[in-house]
């Protein structure tokens, strides 16, 4: 897997496994590398919502006031065209987060996402 992540990965890329078992999976085999696990985007994870954000709730606040759909989109947008992702497939991708709503629930997602990027980013910053 070691091999395949070079290939792929920019030098000092973070490596960010989407939920407990990709996390597992990964150090399971071997892969050498620094790995973040974030919480898995599933709807069935309210309560670790919940919890993630309990302790800091007016930062919670502070951040899902300034929170759009419309940011997402944009963000998106701008994320896929940087990356090269073909027009068929932002185009598609932008007019399903266009139809979505942002509830409570989807404001924590974003909030705990956007603290471990942050994080990273802090550190990478700190590497470099």
């Amino acid at each position: 897997m070691n091999k395949e992540v070079r290939l792929i990965a920019k030098p000092g890329a973070h490596i960010i496994a989407i939920g407990r078992d990709v996390f597992s999976f990964l150090e399971r085999n071997g892969l050498g590398r620094d790995v973040k696990s974030i919480m898995h985007y599933s709807a069935l994870a309210n309560a670790t919502r919940n919890a993630a954000v309990m302790g800091r709730e007016a930062e919670f606040l502070a951040f899902s006031e300034t929170l759009s759909m419309q940011d997402i989109v944009d963000v998106a947008a701008e994320v896929m065209q940087e990356n090269s992702i073909s027009v068929a497939m932002s185009a598609e991708t932008i007019t399903r987060l266009r139809k979505a709503t942002l509830s409570e629930s989807r404001k924590k997602l974003a909030f705990i996402y956007s603290t471990v990027f942050a994080e990273l980013s802090a550190r990478g910053s700190a590497q470099g």
